[in-house]
């Protein structure tokens, strides 16, 4: 299966998004980098489903959109984040 190109395009951005999240995690030299770079990450989801609504998208059944990157974004924040040590409170 070939993906068209916006599909790429939010893969792209979404990787962009991590590397631009470990960047300033790195850079604010927090206690607990995992952390941080779970809560940018998480912030740049936030965003994603801002866009989303903003733009009136839905999920695409043959393509990705910017739905898909925020859930991608969410996973990953939260992997990060339970990864770092802490324990979600239920």
């Amino acid at each position: 299966m070939r993906l068209d190109e916006q599909s790429r395009e939010h893969i792209g951005r979404y990787g962009i998004k991590l590397v631009v999240a470990a960047a300033i995690a790195y850079i604010l030299k927090s206690e607990n980098f995992l952390a941080t770079f779970a809560l940018w990450t998480g912030i740049y989801g936030v965003m994603a489903v801002a866009y989303a609504v903003h733009r009136g998208e839905r999920f695409g059944k043959t393509r990705f959109t910017y739905w898909d990157e925020a859930l991608w974004l969410a996973a990953t924040a939260l992997g990060l984040y339970i990864f770092s040590g802490h324990q979600l409170a239920v």
